[in-house]
């Protein structure tokens, strides 16, 4: 598996601006961007962490159901 850089998937300037796209009319409804509320996907450490379901030591683990698991824990 490769590592990509973000950048390579960036749009080349056909990004729209939310406050130009209308039809936010501001719903109690709407996503809320709270940095407490957001979870990640997936870890990196470079020296190794165990996994949260077998407690083996891995440099890249994966959210599944609560817990960030080895590939191999992953429910995929």
């Amino acid at each position: 598996m490769n590592d990509r850089s973000l950048s390579e998937f960036a749009d080349d300037g056909d990004e729209q601006d939310a406050s130009d796209a209308g039809g936010d009319d501001g719903d109690a409804d709407s996503v809320d961007d709270t940095p407490g509320e957001l979870l990640a996907t997936a870890q990196f450490s470079p020296d190794g962490t165990p996994c949260e379901k077998c407690g083996a030591v891995v440099v890249r683990r994966w959210h599944d159901d609560g817990q960030f698991v080895c590939a191999d824990c992953k429910n995929w």
